[in-house]
């Protein structure tokens, strides 16, 4: 029983590094070499193949500088226009709606940056990574354009991690702001894989633009790498994440929560001009293992305890706890020697 009780921590320990890696990113962590490429990139800085000139490569790996250097000119020219305009920003949002564009001919492509916005409604609900909107909503083509609208939920109870979340379908959005975005590229450069996308954030009742964000990038894909015209090869190694080059003036953020650190929703743009509203004393009681004022909560496990840190406070903070008659001084995930009784 005590052998399984340490796999059990040991795993829940597992699953929560996982979780704070991206609620506290490391920003000493180098960008992976599949993402944001070097300016400019080349076949032989990106395959060893072409370096070693094998001869069963030297005709593909020709073919891929050849659309390199072409999308590469393509991609200055565009980047010029890349960047963010912000005209006005809320305080105190409490959730926002997805409004995502219809599908083009090549869909998949215009989700590059956006493939969780849609689908995923932790992306923008789950403070305990750091995202704080209270709910999410999205239309869905496929339900006749009805609304899915998620929403978390405090049980009341005071008991940490016991929330839940409700979900309704509904035709008149709750939220008073919008998100959509939409494709920059003619459909041959997307064949290309040389891509742009403006997302879009809006006020509903009046249509007013609040803000703007424009990115440009080009995709060499880890299994199938475009050549121009339509025509596709396969690449001379097959990698598991995409070449992905942007912008060197501009591109998003890295997120920490994917081994390639490219985002897949637009919640850290979203968030800088909807802020979100700041979670309450009560909620913070049930969301978080460690919270302003209102000291440690037991986690699931017993005695195996894995702190989420509530807002303002960061894992390396020195902080005082209580620990049954005990005060104790803490700081991260290790307990100080000292226990002031």
């Amino acid at each position: 029983m005590k052998k399984f009780a340490w796999i059990s921590c040991a795993l829940l320990g597992l699953i929560f590094s996982t979780f704070q890696a991206k609620s506290s990113p490391d920003q000493s962590q180098p960008i992976p070499t599949y993402y944001k490429l070097p300016s400019p990139p080349t076949v032989h800085s990106l395959y060893s193949a072409c370096q070693l000139q094998k001869r069963e490569m030297i005709e593909r790996c020709d073919l891929i500088a050849a659309h390199i250097k072409k999308v590469e000119k393509r991609l200055n020219d565009l980047c010029r226009n890349a960047g963010e305009n912000i005209s006005h920003t809320v305080n105190n949002v409490e959730g926002v709606l997805i409004n995502p564009p219809a599908n083009t001919p090549f869909h998949f492509f215009q989700d590059y940056f956006h493939e969780n916005d849609r689908r995923i409604w932790n992306s923008y609900i789950s403070p305990t990574l750091g995202r704080n909107y209270t709910f999410w909503e999205a239309y869905m083509p496929w339900r006749g354009n009805l609304i899915g609208n998620r929403r978390l939920i405090p049980r009341g109870n005071g008991m940490q991690g016991d929330t839940k979340s409700s979900y309704k379908e509904i035709e008149t959005p709750e939220s008073r702001y919008g998100v959509t975005w939409k494709q920059l590229t003619t459909e041959a450069e997307q064949r290309d894989m040389l891509l742009g996308d403006e997302t879009k954030i809006y006020q509903i009742k009046t249509g007013k633009t609040m803000a703007v964000r424009r990115i440009y990038f080009y995709v060499l894909g880890a299994s199938s790498v475009a050549i121009g015209e339509g025509r596709y090869i396969q690449p001379p190694e097959r990698r598991n994440f995409d070449f992905v080059r942007t912008c060197s003036n501009y591109s998003p953020p890295d997120d920490d929560a994917y081994i390639d650190r490219r985002p897949r929703d637009s919640y850290e743009f979203v968030s800088r001009v909807l802020k979100p509203k700041q979670v309450d004393a009560h909620l913070a009681v049930e969301l978080f293992s460690l919270a302003r004022g209102v000291g440690q909560r037991m986690a699931l496990g017993g005695s195996c305890i894995y702190e989420s840190f509530g807002p303002n406070i960061q894992p390396h903070d020195l902080v005082l706890i209580r620990d049954a008659n005990d005060l104790i001084i803490k700081r991260g995930f290790k307990y100080e020697v000292q226990r002031l009784t």
